[in-house]
């Protein structure tokens, strides 16, 4: 029988283990939990970071949960895959404990979509021997061989599903049907659908999604990509002794919420501003110190303000981390811009809790405005904290903001108190 662990993203708990499933488990989740000994033998205190979902052992399954509502951290994924709408009730949020149930169900809802009409094809180039001539001779690899002259060597294309496309759904796929946890209707609906994919070869990379560009006739294939390549890169965990099977799906909530925010901002600032994620830039002249912020916002190619979208449940008022705030001030003197901008999370909100907070630095001039969104509410919500955001980031970068050591914008404060 599998014991189920249950906690919640950056919380601990205390768990009876061996030493032997102590070890297996620090190996398998590479950092992804943190396990150390208590003074009682045999217990542990097991704490989660920023990643959620669920880890599965021969003897143990952890399930990591979101302090986030789930239908919202859905509404999060939903950023960038071609404006899919992921409403519970297509399926019941409520019936789904476990991320990976939920989002399994999700995957095979825009499978079967896709794929209705037939998987995805392409031209492929081929070159191999053939007892016969078909297309052209490679005439390089004939000369290589010396004049044999059968087999002759060909180079031909062909129109055919073997394409890096249908391998990552592919793999998506088998990797969903390995993991326990799935709901049985929806693991049905897997296995039907794997059916089209025999002719696919097994080898997959998820970088292919990040690569793909939809035309007319592959415009449908969008959000499936999206989504096999979350399903790839969070199924990754392994035991690198070995010696364990382990099963996981993991989502890195830090890189969800930045890419939550980078989505929402150019939805609500096209024609308007430019926002460019992760820019590489250099600290120093000599250009041997590297950094990468989150998001910079540009007009007609010239750089407006810098801001970096931290996934931390902040509690009292909002200070800011310290750390965050150097980081910051290292990013606007590196780009010489007089404004920068930290956006947090926010899980329960606290009545009275300052949403916007602008500190001037001494002798520097360079405003750093700290804002807070909150996670925790409806959908409808969420979105018009992300309108507000870009309003915010839209004022920061026309410099319409007071130069005060604390000014809060007075609107942005107001609609979301409103709507708290």
């Amino acid at each position: 029988m599998i014991d189920a662990i249950i906690l919640r993203e950056y919380e601990s708990t205390l768990v009876d283990l061996d030493a032997a499933s102590a070890a297996a488990i620090t190996r398998a989740t590479a950092g992804k939990l943190t396990i150390t000994p208590t003074p009682t033998p045999g217990r542990f205190s097991m704490t989660a970071a920023q990643f959620v979902g669920t880890i599965v052992l021969p003897k143990h399954q952890i399930l990591i949960r979101p302090k986030v509502p789930l239908e919202n951290l859905f509404f999060m994924l939903e950023a960038g895959l071609n404006k899919v709408e992921w409403r519970g009730d297509l399926f019941g949020f409520e019936r789904h404990e476990q991320l990976l149930a939920a989002f399994a169900t999700i995957f095979e809802r825009e499978l079967h979509r896709a794929t209705s009409r037939g998987l995805l094809h392409a031209y492929r180039t081929f070159a191999e021997p053939l007892p016969a001539l078909r297309g052209r001779i490679d005439v390089p690899a004939m000369i290589r061989r010396r004049g044999v002259l059968v087999p002759v060597d060909c180079r031909f294309e062909e129109f055919t599903p073997d394409i890096p496309e249908n391998r990552l759904v592919k793999a998506a796929i088998r990797r969903l049907l390995m993991m326990p946890g799935v709901w049985q209707p929806t693991r049905r609906g897997l296995r039907a659908t794997l059916a089209q994919f025999e002719p696919v070869g097994e080898d997959a990379n998820p970088t292919v999604a990040d690569r793909f560009r939809p035309n007319r006739l592959s415009r449908h294939y969008q959000a499936l990509m999206k989504l096999a390549a979350i399903v790839v890169r969070a199924t990754s965990l392994v035991d690198r002794a070995g010696t364990v099977g382990a099963e996981s799906f993991l989502i890195d909530m830090n890189l969800l919420f930045q890419d939550f925010v980078t989505d929402r901002l150019r939805r609500h600032l096209t024609g308007e501003l430019e926002v460019q994620a992760e820019p590489r830039i250099t600290l120093d002249i000599h250009g041997s110190v590297a950094m990468l912020p989150d998001i910079v916002i540009r007009s007609r190619g010239e750089r407006l303000l810098v801001a970096d979208a931290k996934y931390k449940l902040l509690d009292d008022k909002l200070r800011g981390r310290h750390a965050d705030y150097y980081q910051l001030l290292a990013y606007t003197t590196a780009l010489d811009l007089d404004d920068g901008l930290l956006i947090y999370c926010l899980g329960d909100q606290a009545e009275g809790d300052d949403h916007l907070r602008t500190v001037t630095v001494r002798h520097a001039g360079k405003r750093l405005t700290a804002v807070r969104v909150d996670l925790s509410g409806p959908r409808s919500e969420l979105e018009e904290s992300m309108r507000s955001l870009a309003e915010l980031v839209r004022s920061l970068a026309n410099g319409s903001l007071g130069r005060h050591e604390t000014h809060p914008d007075a609107r942005w404060l107001d609609r979301n108190r409103a709507a708290s």
